[in-house]
């Protein structure tokens, strides 16, 4: 059995919807003044004490925005219906990563899906030398850095976002 040296918490999307109260926040905003010389300005009782309305509306990080566009017959569009669906309540996934892979994982072997960043300068010397623009950006790269390109990489693959990791002493 190989031993545990990196645990990785993924957040994926779960299969529970949210409830519609979850979806939804209260805002508490002040009452504006609407006409006169303090229109505009917060409005006050009589001991001076500012009043409050408070409205109910959908909390974006809770809800997913969708778009339909209509279109006429020479495929024009016409009109477009915005709408907002609940979202999902998010399950964690808990990855163990054995000692094998994290040696690659930080190991100097440029993984095959890496690319240099766009603003690289390379080295003119190393590529006399024959060492790539992507190489030379992997080499510059710390352990630390080289183990966070991977684990991102895995929860790109499950279409969840990183959560956490621990890298765990021998």
């Amino acid at each position: 059995m190989s031993e545990t040296k990196v645990s990785l918490t993924i957040a994926l999307r779960g299969g529970v919807m949210l409830s519609k109260q979850e979806c939804l926040k209260q805002l508490t905003e002040p009452v504006l003044v609407k006409k006169g010389p303090n229109k505009g300005k917060p409005m006050k009782d009589k001991e001076g004490n500012i009043l409050y309305t408070t409205r109910t509306v959908v909390d974006p990080e809770k809800t997913e925005h969708h778009e339909i566009k209509l279109t006429d017959k020479n495929n024009k569009v016409t009109e477009i219906l915005g709408f907002n669906t609940r979202g999902f309540r998010p399950a964690k996934q808990v990855l163990n990563i054995s000692m094998e892979a994290y040696e690659y994982f930080v190991s100097n072997e440029v993984p095959e899906g890496y690319h240099a960043p766009a603003d690289f300068k390379p080295s003119k010397s190393a590529l006399k030398r024959g060492i790539s623009k992507t190489k030379q950006a992997w080499m510059l790269l710390t352990p630390k850095g080289r183990l966070e390109w991977h684990l991102h990489r895995i929860c790109a693959s499950r279409q969840g976002t990183l959560v956490d990791y621990k890298v765990f002493t021998d």
